[in-house]
């Protein structure tokens, strides 16, 4: 092992390791790459002798004779400076080559050079390598530390002093106390350091982790693992998650204010009315009606008395001649002479709720139900016509394969019903369990990366950003298909729900919901030919309630750390304690389908 001199430099880009934790993997990979690039170009008028990736940054060492280069110590500390200033703003311009926007990157490096002899073989070790790596940890938040030999010969003293070092005693881990060189910011860490060892050793750990758990967006060094230590013991102050019977009881109240508001609309032929606010006796729609009746059936503020009442009803009128149009389903709106994928599949998960609630229905009653069941899943085959898992919004597209991500939703959310409800599909429990597969697994084949989100696009266009609202009613139907054993979900869903549901904590209960126009020519069931648009509303709120209980259930089958179970716990709690009043006046003054939804998200949590 030979010795040598050289001139070590080690690079660190300062919370890499905790943005990768947050961050989307292939945009924090494209970034990690272009950051390496830049900086090492910064050092390419004097190529180092020995480059090594470290993972957050690089070392880098250049041999030199006997008694090193002055002039290539100055080179390497300037450069080192230079890459500093540069580095935030080509994070800027790398944000916005990628179009990137809503995410933040690192933009620090802390730098340590050391000047000395090393042991030279396959790779360089010695003391002069322990101590570069010491004085790059030095530079915090950021900035360039320097042995005092490399000090000495990287420039007049005074000129060093002038651009911002400054020499302090540092007691290094392994090397003694050595003086330091440094050129770094004001540091709280280094503030609060130079305290009394009393506050140092008591009262500073104590208000750091106070303050890393009143801090709501993860700001302080190190604030991300104090929070998660937190919530492994469930010893956060400020970020509490609310109990149990805090949920259900708020659950509750919102079951009951929703149920009353969506009765009062209730039309003489069983009907609900579009609106919650409407009085007018024509206003109504299948679609609106199956989903508001649906959720009025999932939950158990109701008599089974009250819940029979609502279905014999409304349901009796359902495949009259003129309503039911054979193999196609419902019209959209009453006064539309075209029929859409929508009001079918919520008729099916109606009817499967109904036959699926025992003693709702009587046995003679049970033969016409499963008929009307058979009718409307026959209807659901002209959405569906390539067979490969995908539902159409409209019947007879002109372009088949132009699937709709909301329609294959709620196909999927039918299929779910039908097998809860222990019922076939178009008479056959194997068809019935192969189409739930096959409409799961097109679903999980495009789950996909855009604009540093994942989740599922608005519609099929290749140009649609990713839909929040139906990315978490897709996250809930899936992990339902996963506990029916009809399929496995891949590794990176599994851990970007809970994250998903994190961040959630800090949303209003009055965001809006996003929404998607589709647009497809179609021929109708009279044989028309037309320009089909129609727009869906993609609710967030029900669906992230739900995702967020069967994920906690799913823990229980399969164990997750403490503290995202504890995470996604306060999540459920914003959703539904903190956002009770917001999101029951956003259900009761909105539209019958809101409420229904809202229904459907609410009835996974247990009654008080």
């Amino acid at each position: 092992m030979a010795k040598v001199s050289a001139v070590i430099m080690i690079y660190d880009i300062r919370g890499f390791t905790s943005a990768s934790k947050k961050l989307p993997t292939a945009d924090l990979g494209a970034f990690a790459d272009a950051a390496h690039r830049a900086i090492l170009g910064q050092f390419n008028a004097r190529r180092a002798d020995f480059i090594k990736n470290l993972g957050d940054g690089h070392l880098m060492i250049w041999e030199t004779t006997a008694e090193p280069e002055t002039a290539l110590v100055k080179f390497v500390v300037d450069a080192s400076s230079a890459a500093r200033k540069a580095f935030p703003a080509f994070v800027a311009e790398h944000l916005a080559a990628q179009g990137i926007a809503g995410l933040v990157f690192p933009t620090r490096i802390g730098f340590g050079v050391a000047t000395d002899e090393v042991s030279k073989s396959d790779d360089y070790y010695g003391k002069a390598v322990n101590l570069a790596a010491r004085l790059q940890n030095m530079a915090r938040p950021e900035g360039l530390a320097l042995c005092e030999r490399s000090f000495a010969m990287a420039g007049d003293r005074a000129a060093m002093q002038r651009r911002g070092f400054k020499c302090t005693k540092a007691s290094l881990k392994g090397l003694g106390t050595v003086p330091v060189w440094t050129d770094r910011p004001f540091s709280w860490g280094r503030f609060f350091a130079a305290l009394t060892p009393l506050f140092i050793a008591v009262l500073l750990p104590l208000l750091y982790v106070l303050l890393a758990d009143a801090d709501p967006k993860d700001r302080l060094p190190g604030g991300d693992a104090i929070q998660r230590w937190l919530d492994s013991g469930e010893m956060s102050l400020f970020r509490r998650a609310r109990s149990d019977a805090e949920v259900r009881a708020s659950a509750h109240r919102m079951r009951g204010a929703i149920t009353k508001a969506i009765l009062a609309v209730r039309q003489g032929n069983g009907r609900i009315a579009t609106s919650l606010q409407s009085v007018k006796d024509d206003d109504s729609s299948v679609w609106g009606s199956s989903q508001a009746i649906a959720g009025l059936l999932s939950i158990p503020n109701l008599a089974p008395a009250e819940k029979r009442e609502l279905v014999m009803r409304y349901a009796d009128g359902l495949f009259r001649d003129g309503e039911f149009i054979k193999d196609y389903g419902w019209r959209v709106l009453p006064e539309r002479e075209y029929t859409i994928c929508e009001p079918v599949c919520w008729t099916i998960v109606l009817l499967a709720r109904a036959l699926g609630t025992p003693g709702l229905l009587q046995p003679g009653e049970r033969e016409i139900y499963m008929e009307r069941l058979a009718k409307a899943q026959a209807a659901t085959a002209i959405y569906r016509p390539l067979a490969n898992g995908g539902w159409n919004i409209f019947p007879n597209q002109k372009h088949l394969g132009h699937f709709s991500p909301y329609s294959t939703a709620l196909g999927l959310l039918a299929l779910l019903e039908t097998r809860a409800a222990g019922l076939p599909w178009a008479g056959s429990v194997p068809e019935r369990d192969a189409l739930l597969k096959r409409t799961a697994e097109f679903l999980l084949a495009h789950y996909t990366r855009r604009g540093g989100s994942l989740g599922w696009q608005r519609t099929s266009a290749a140009s649609e950003p990713i839909s929040e609202g139906m990315s978490l009613q897709l996250y809930a139907e899936l992990m339902r298909a996963e506990e029916q054993n009809a399929i496995v979900l891949p590794a990176e869903m599994l851990a970007e729900i809970p994250r998903h549901l994190e961040r959630l904590v800090g949303r209003k209960a009055n965001d809006p919901d996003d929404a998607g126009e589709y647009i497809e020519s179609f021929r109708s069931h009279t044989g028309a030919e037309l320009p089909g648009t129609e727009s869906i509303n993609f609710i967030w709120h029900s669906w992230a309630i739900e995702t967020a209980v069967r994920w906690l259930d799913r823990t229980k089958r399969f164990p997750a750390p403490h503290h995202e179970i504890v995470a996604v716990r306060r999540a459920l709690g914003v959703l539904v304690v903190d956002m009770e009043a917001g999101r029951t006046k956003t259900a009761v003054e909105g539209q019958s389908f809101i409420g229904g939804e809202t229904l459907l998200g609410l009835s996974v949590v247990p009654a008080p």
